[in-house]
């Protein structure tokens, strides 16, 4: 289980702020990992860079209050457990 605050750009050369949720990936076929949770913001007239980084900030920080348990994120978002 990660989190993750990444800054980028979009196809359209547009900055992007995004903050996720990823889990491991127990699938029959092995996609590596899936986000759970995200939070995506494309900066432009709607939002600035600072507004979106600090959003995506915050919404990480209320993730960090949740369980800190994979399984707790895999039944939000119905992304297979792991089999034992």
């Amino acid at each position: 289980m990660e989190f993750q605050l990444h800054v980028g750009w979009t196809d359209q050369g547009q900055h992007e702020v995004a903050a996720s949720v990823n889990v491991g990936c127990w699938c029959e076929t092995d996609h590596g990992t899936h986000d759970v949770d995200v939070l995506k913001f494309v900066v432009g007239d709607e939002i600035s860079l600072p507004q979106a980084f600090e959003a995506c900030a915050e919404r990480m920080t209320g993730w960090l209050s949740d369980p800190h348990d994979a399984d707790f994120w895999r039944a939000r978002e119905d992304v297979p457990a792991r089999r034992m």
